[in-house]
């Protein structure tokens, strides 16, 4: 099972550093060692793939290629016209990969007005057994559970849509309900 590390069990005086991480020790902070998972294998890394300081890159996903967490959505219009006229703006959303391989987004809405402008979206892809961030866990905390992980995140926020969209849907759903006003 993978651990989060809390700062008070953390030494950093123990760590050993060899040629390829000397280079990013300027760069790691206790924040980001606070923040180093270790997983079965016994292996240490910082974040996705290996980018120093935890951080992962956004990428270009196409928008048709995400699934929603939830049935509907409100107030798409005005980003809609946004992303028509000026493309993508802003911070890159969240996406989890389930699964089954395929993504789900946490930010319904502006996966929709991305599919309903024709453009790609700007996301950092996660892995549904990778830890969700202590600063999210509040948003995703449903009476049906506590997140530990971006899957469950997904899972809970699934679990609160209507019966028939959470029964059909259990990793997200390809095509919105209703986009409202």
């Amino acid at each position: 099972k993978n651990a989060l590390l809390d700062d008070a069990s953390i030494n950093t005086n123990n760590f050993k550093l060899n040629k390829s991480t000397k280079s990013v020790t300027n760069k790691v902070n206790n924040n980001t060692i606070s923040r180093i998972i270790k997983d079965e294998t016994e292996s240490v890394r910082l974040g996705a793939k290996g980018n120093a300081g935890g951080l992962k890159q956004p990428v270009s996903v196409n928008s048709n290629e995400i699934r929603f967490s939830q049935s509907s959505v409100n107030g798409a219009d005005e980003i809609i016209s946004s992303m028509k006229a000026n493309g993508w703006k802003g911070d890159p959303i969240d996406v989890v990969k389930m699964g089954d391989g395929k993504m789900t987004t946490i930010d319904n809405t502006r996966v929709v007005a991305a599919r309903e402008s024709g453009i790609d979206v700007k996301a950092i892809i996660h892995d549904a057994n990778e830890l969700l961030p202590g600063d999210l866990i509040d948003r995703f905390t449903t009476k049906r559970g506590v997140p530990k992980t971006w899957g469950e995140a997904i899972e809970l926020r699934i679990g609160k849509q209507k019966v028939l969209f959470r029964n059909n849907n259990p990793f997200g759903a390809d095509a919105m309900e209703r986009i409202g006003k």
